[in-house]
């Protein structure tokens, strides 16, 4: 077994770091984590036949290989039927006659026929493997099974009830591994509970320990998300909760507390925070922070009115509220926030806000901010480079699907699933109305793929919530997972094809589309669950990155990433969060180029972990690393080490 990183004392790392040669002459600080490599996992493979024959209808590669056997027999046996015809008919085939005959008598032809046709798909479609992918349940074993989710009644007779709450990966003690922080509610939406209180895991070689109450981040709100951040550029990690209620930010105190300066920053705002992101968007060298604002509820206005649908009794939908405004807070540099909202233009169009995401666009250097709204279109706003937005929903075609709705939109994620150097987007969404995958043209305009990229037909039937883009196999191709789960504990009753717990979906990007693996690489038990915000992180720095998610009403859920089989390559930024927020790093090896991007708050309601993570499948050397650091000339670091993590800390003197 192979040992896992520790630092029981709790103090920053002294990394030894050593110099890489740029392309410009310069040299580089890089820190490997050399003493750790990882040999690659040997998995039982498939057959490309999978692609000819199930990939053009189905999207779950099992399903097909169940669906479609007794199809592929009679094709066999028929063409076996058809070689006799031929043979009997034609002059070359008369030659081969006497020997079917005697096939024929003692019934042996077809078999024959079988075994040879066969074998020729073999030979055209040589083996490889397809699916390899494999996740296994840690959530006991890590640690993490002490903390329970709860967000009001089982019922879920209110709108605030049904959403659940987030996730969010950060190293606040700079240890160099990933802690969580996980948001939690109370059964009483008006009632403060101490036995409810988020929880903060620290995350110890791979098994994770409860410090919430010593590090004095439990609050007691109605919690929704939650993101970390360095909003005072001391280089620790700070940390804002969003609340339906009041919003709070802890300040590191750089021992292992916090101290919550919500009243002295400015961010205690008391709407319906469904969202939040950092990033530097007037690039004035410290963190503003988005807050995405969801509808106006009061529980003693509203708490007791319901809708019917379907003949079932459930909690009044999104449109029967009016939206709250979204708010932008421009950080002053001197630990408080202004309200920069209307100078910015954030709230030209108002929506009902469930997922943000900052993005680079045009890879202009300027972080663009992308919106999802509940039952109203999704906003994209065009950083201009002076700290102002244009709204470019409708013409950059972002706003709505292809189908020409914008739909009940949830969580965003942003990647780079085709490798043109360009982030592309994908939107998880409700039943019925299939998620979105956005592909970037490069010139600002955003494509609807979803249906050519096999994603339609199998998120139909599914309420998704947390996403992420992820290279989960290490083959240069980002992978997809959801994590999904119905609003209503009852719609098994209004429908009996439909589960409340629809668990985590995992896609495998096969180039050319994606395919559903969920079915074998998902634990069974899995789809018993209620998913809502999710993260990835590497907990265990094995060099794959894994999936962190809050289930609703439940215990929350660690999945291990045991899928690698390729070579790969893990960046960490360090320094402060304002410079490596919003980083572009390409990884070019050969021919094959891919990007990557670090993200201050993304999918629904959580945060990833900053660890950029690269597969390059059987190549054995990477040639050339870029980071592109906004407004920064370009580092280039040439055949950087494969299969290890390395740290590239920010050159501040440009």
């Amino acid at each position: 077994m192979l040992p896992l990183r520790r630092n029981p004392d709790r103090q920053p790392r002294n990394r030894a770091y050593f110099h890489a040669d740029d392309l410009d002459g310069a040299k580089s600080n890089v820190s490997p984590r050399s003493e750790f490599v990882w040999s690659r996992h040997d998995h039982v493979g498939g057959n490309r036949i999978d692609y000819l024959i199930h990939g053009i209808c189905y999207d779950d590669l099992t399903k097909a290989r169940a669906e479609t056997t007794l199809p592929l027999l009679l094709c066999c046996f028929c063409v076996g039927k058809a070689s006799v015809l031929l043979a009997r008919r034609c002059r070359r085939g008369r030659l081969l006659y006497p020997l079917i005959r005697r096939c024929r008598r003692g019934r042996l032809l077809y078999p024959f026929y079988f075994v040879f046709f066969f074998s020729q798909l073999t030979l055209i479609f040589p083996h490889e493997n397809v699916n390899h992918f494999h996740f296994v349940d840690k959530t006991e074993t890590s640690g993490i099974h002490v903390f329970r989710h709860c967000l009001g009644g089982p019922d879920k007779g209110m709108i605030v009830e049904a959403m659940g709450s987030g996730v969010a990966v950060g190293d606040y003690d700079n240890d160099g591994d990933d802690d969580l922080y996980f948001v939690n509610g109370r059964p009483d939406v008006k009632q403060p509970d101490p036995a409810w209180l988020n929880a903060l895991f620290r995350n110890d070689g791979g098994v994770f320990k409860n410090v919430t109450e010593e590090a004095g981040v439990g609050d007691m709100g109605f919690g929704m998300c939650a993101i970390f951040g360095d909003v005072d550029n001391d280089g620790w990690l700070d940390l804002f909760v969003g609340n339906y209620g009041k919003n709070v930010l802890y300040h590191n105190n750089r021992d292992g507390t916090f101290t919550d300066i919500t009243d002295v920053a400015g961010v205690g705002d008391e709407h319906y925070a469904a969202s939040a992101a950092f990033a530097d968007i007037d690039n004035d060298g410290d963190l503003d922070l988005f807050v995405g604002n969801y509808v106006q509820f009061d529980p003693d206005l509203h708490g007791e009115l319901r809708a019917t649908y379907r003949g079932e009794r459930v909690f009044m939908g999104p449109q029967s509220f009016d939206s709250q405004k979204d708010i932008l807070y421009i950080n002053n540099g001197n630990g408080t926030f202004t309200n920069g909202s209307a100078r910015a233009g954030i709230n030209v169009s108002q929506g009902r806000a469930m997922g943000s995401a900052f993005f680079d666009l045009e890879n202009d250097g300027n972080l663009d901010l992308y919106v999802t709204n509940d039952s109203t279109y999704n906003h994209l706003l065009n950083n201009r480079g002076d700290g102002t937005f244009e709204d470019l929903s409708v013409l950059s075609g972002a706003g709505f699907s292809d189908g020409g709705w914008g739909g009940a939109s949830m969580g965003v994620c942003a990647g780079d699933y085709n490798n043109d150097g360009f982030l592309d987007l994908y939107i998880t969404s409700y039943e019925q109305e299939t998620d979105v995958l956005y592909r970037n043209e490069g010139d600002g305009n955003l494509t609807d793929v979803t249906a050519p990229m096999g994603l339609y037909a199998v998120t139909g039937n599914l309420v998704t919530w947390g996403s992420g883009f992820c290279d989960f196999d290490a083959d240069g191709l980002l992978d997809l997972y959801t994590a999904n789960g119905h609003v209503y504990p009852q719609i098994k009753r209004i429908d009996p094809d439909m589960n409340s717990s629809q668990g985590v979906s995992i896609y495998q990007n096969a180039g050319n589309r994606f395919f559903d693996v969920s079915s074998s690489a998902i634990p069974i038990h899995v789809k018993n669950r209620t998913c809502r915000g999710s993260a990835l992180l590497d907990y265990d720095n094995d060099g794959d990155m894994d999936i962190v998610v809050n289930c609703i009403d439940s215990l929350p859920l660690l999945l291990e990433n045991q899928c690698r089989r390729g070579n790969w390559l893990q960046v960490k930024l360090e320094g402060l969060s304002a410079y490596t927020y919003g980083v572009r790093i390409m990884a070019r090896s050969g021919e094959t180029r891919q990007t990557r991007f670090t993200d201050g708050g993304s999918g629904y309601l959580s945060q990833n972990s900053q660890i950029v993570q690269f597969g390059f499948g059987t190549a054995g050397a990477v040639d050339e690393l870029t980071i592109f650091w906004r407004h920064r000339d370009p580092q280039r670091i040439l055949s950087p080490p494969i299969n290890q993590q390395i740290s590239i800390p920010v050159n501040l003197r440009q």
